[in-house]
């Protein structure tokens, strides 16, 4: 057989390195399998199907959440093997573990928010971003010359002819409702 072809059961030297940007996630993934053997080691022999299989999975799950969360849901005294008698599935750690961290997430969920309106408020509160309001005085300006006169008390004849508006269209008004009337009587019979 050539050197060249022959099977090696070594990985190829680049896949032993770990790169920076992994580090963390191994140093957790190490940590939480520690903690996973711990627990499992705080129960009754033969809980477990597969004790390799189980310590596997949750390591998986423990290494999805951050150190403090590893080391309560596996503290002995108060964690999971505290709460209970037989060994709680992988679905029972990760809910302890979901429920755990609940409330450090809803905080700083709303921490982002009160960030967020609290940056909203100051902008807001800028002076070139003030909504500037009209005064009275510019709103007068803006009104046509009939109104100004009548403010001014210049234009009595323009209320007359506001009110004899009115009796004309009240007029016209029960004209119709008499015409829908004859309409509906019609229409009954």
């Amino acid at each position: 057989m050539d050197k060249d072809k022959e099977i090696s059961s070594q990985p190829p030297e680049g896949l032993l390195k770990i790169s920076e940007d992994l580090k963390p996630e191994v140093a957790i993934s190490l940590y939480a399998a520690e903690r996973a053997t711990l627990m499992f080691g705080c129960y009754r022999k033969g809980d477990a199907n597969d004790p390799d299989v189980y310590v596997a999975a949750l390591t998986f799950v423990l290494s999805g959440y951050p150190e403090h969360v590893i080391r309560a849901m596996t503290n002995p005294d108060n964690g999971l093997p505290s709460k209970h008698t037989f060994l709680p599935s992988v679905e029972e750690v990760k809910q302890a573990c979901d429920a755990y961290i609940k409330p450090e997430l809803d905080h700083k969920e709303r921490q982002a928010r009160i960030t967020e309106q609290l940056k909203e408020r100051a902008f807001l509160e800028e002076s070139s971003v003030k909504v500037k309001y009209p005064t009275l005085e510019s709103m007068r300006e803006t009104y046509p010359e009939w109104m100004k006169a009548e403010l001014r008390g210049e234009n009595p004849d323009h209320i007359g002819m506001i009110l004899e508006q009115k009796y004309r269209l009240t007029a016209l008004l029960k004209c119709l409702m008499k015409m829908n009337l004859i309409r509906s009587r019609i229409n009954l019979s």
